[in-house]
């Protein structure tokens, strides 16, 4: 599944995508048109998921990519949340901004998904200001339709958890990455290097291992724990 993954996420850069511009669709050499909110936003978590499962930072930082262009494009410049259509696509009556995760999730709330992850794996600010304000759009209707806004309350309730960074570094990482894997958990936002460099992803810097022992940072809001290095450690951390 993963190398499945890796092609498919490859051949949506690399024929799909036209500077920061990403397209719709694609057949047989022929690019669709411009992609809507939801397409880049749905992209970069891809590519976010494929960071956290495989390590390779060149995910984190297409991810990245696509997340600044979903704001630049997209982002309501007089008000919070983002619009479905760009700044430059053509002229409609009037330039939508949905809110309903029906039956898929909205633009909104998976902007504010890919908010969270960038706000996780750099600690800047200005990710968690954008991404409060997109939930506090989603959030004026829950009360009175919490099943149409499904997606945003998932990624509230992730925010509310709250979020925990882990770090795992060293040469042999297998041990301590299956520990952060044994169940599912939402709320942690995984990155993993060797340690011996911080590379492009803020949370990983300055993170060290021994050369002979992998270590496990956790960490709130950029401020981590002493590191850990015995699995039974790291699960109790996580609980």
């Amino acid at each position: 599944m993963l190398v499945a993954a890796r092609r498919t996420a490859r051949f949506v850069l690399e024929e799909m995508r036209v500077g920061d511009r990403l397209h719709r669709s694609w057949r047989r050499g022929r690019l669709g048109p411009d992609g809507f909110c939801d397409d880049y936003a749905a992209m970069a978590l891809g590519c976010f998921a494929l960071f956290q499962a495989t390590g390779e930072e060149s995910w984190f930082e297409s991810g990245a990519e696509l997340t600044a262009a979903t704001v630049e494009r997209f982002a309501d410049p007089d008000g919070p949340g983002f619009f479905a259509t760009a700044h430059d696509a053509e002229p409609l009556v009037a330039r939508p901004k949905n809110l309903f995760d029906l039956p898929t999730p909205s633009d909104n709330s998976l902007a504010a998904e890919a908010l969270l992850h960038m706000a996780a794996f750099t600690g800047d600010s200005q990710w968690w200001d954008r991404l409060e304000a997109a939930l506090r759009l989603g959030m004026a209707i829950a009360d009175r339709h919490p099943a149409g806004v499904a997606h945003h309350l998932a990624v509230l309730h992730t925010v509310l958890a709250p979020p925990l960074e882990v770090v795992i570094v060293g040469t042999d990482r297998t041990d301590l990455l299956a520990v952060v894997r044994e169940i599912y958990r939402p709320h942690v936002f995984l990155a993993q290097g060797d340690g011996r460099r911080d590379g492009s992803v803020p949370l990983l810097a300055g993170r060290t291992a021994s050369p002979e022992t992998a270590m496990a940072y956790v960490c709130r809001g950029f401020v981590c724990d002493a590191p850990i290095s015995e699995t039974a450690a790291l699960r109790r951390a996580l609980a």
